[in-house]
């Protein structure tokens, strides 16, 4: 399913709680990907903390 031709088939198995570990993290490297990789359920709460930082968004500590 990640191979689809439809980007919204794509993003939904990127945010499969199903998706291997290993796979969830590649995919949060590929811009095609990412979103639907932020959504899955199974990303680690430290990860996700990466990804909003990148973003530029302050943490709580911050505001």
């Amino acid at each position: 399913m990640l191979a689809d031709p439809e980007p919204r088939v794509r993003q939904a198995a990127a945010a499969n709680p199903c998706l291997p570990l290993d796979l969830l993290s590649a995919l949060l490297n590929d811009p095609e990907q990412a979103e639907g990789a932020a959504a899955n359920p199974n990303l680690a709460a430290d990860r996700l903390h990466e990804l909003l930082d990148l973003c530029g968004l302050p943490g709580a500590a911050t505001r």
